[in-house]
């Protein structure tokens, strides 16, 4: 291979460009590579990115686990309506009726998409059930109607924990939004009639709903639903034996009212 002979203006040539181009060529590079601000570094939630964008910085991208405005946590009462049951059998009947009472609810509850959410529920009531049983038939000896007739009232406080699926519904407004509902539940019924204390009964149900959410401000709204519990009536652990205890399954009505509060601004309904 031919030498390459360095004059002395070539070698002049080369001194000028070391002296003044790599500088700056170096001066730019630590420019932009200072300019570049990655999520990790900014930890995905700044407050100082609006100064970085304002200062010229490039701000990468937000990482969230969650979106605040997606989850809420609400505060509700109802009242409990259970249809009065009765079974016919063996020539007699067995009646089981569930005082009105009034119920109070929490709600934690967070959506993904607008068909993919969920909610944890804990509620409170506190009820008296009402067993009837009678059975009665004609003599053969005298055609005489004979029978028996027995009832009995347990009072109760019951509680509920369930889990539910949820999803919003279609044509929503910048203030109204429809959503569904439906998930397991438990229901522990603890008497609290003296006698009857320590034969407490837990039931599984299914729940299921509908409802309107409202909203009142970004952060406060209103909830109107519909929430059904399907389930076997409780026995007592069937110790109480001068009560006519039936187990029978029913389904709780529980139109609720609840005030809302979301933990992110509301940008839109979902």
């Amino acid at each position: 291979m031919s030498r390459i002979a360095l004059t002395p203006a070539l070698a002049t040539a080369v001194s000028v460009i070391g002296s003044v181009g790599l500088p700056k060529f170096c001066e730019a590079q630590t420019a932009v590579s200072s300019s570049i601000v990655t999520a990790e570094e900014d930890g995905g939630n700044s407050v100082d990115r609006p100064a970085r964008r304002a200062a010229g910085q490039m701000v990468g991208p937000k990482l969230r686990l969650y979106d605040p405005a997606k989850i809420d946590l609400s505060l509700g009462v109802f009242p409990q309506l259970t249809p009065t049951r009765t079974v016919q059998n063996f020539g007699g009947e067995q009646i089981q009726g569930t005082t009105p009472s009034v119920g109070f609810l929490t709600t934690f509850h967070q959506q993904f998409h607008a068909w993919s959410g969920y909610e944890v529920n804990f509620a409170y009531t506190r009820l008296v059930e009402n067993y009837i049983s009678e059975s009665g038939g004609a003599t053969t000896s005298t055609g005489a109607t004979v029978g028996t007739f027995t009832r009995g009232s347990i009072g109760t406080n019951v509680y509920e924990l369930s889990g539910a699926y949820v999803a919003k519904g279609p044509g929503a407004t910048r203030r109204l939004q429809t959503f569904m509902l439906g998930g397991p539940a438990m229901l522990i019924f603890q008497p609290t009639t003296k006698q009857y204390q320590g034969s407490s009964s837990v039931r599984a149900a299914v729940l299921f709903g509908s409802g309107v959410d409202y909203r009142l401000s970004d952060h406060l709204g209103l909830r109107v639903e519909y929430r059904g519990l399907f389930y076997k009536n409780p026995d007592f652990a069937a110790v109480i034996s001068n009560v006519p205890v039936s187990k029978q399954f029913t389904v709780t009505n529980e139109p609720t009212v609840s005030l809302t509060y979301r933990f992110g601004a509301y940008r839109k309904m979902q």
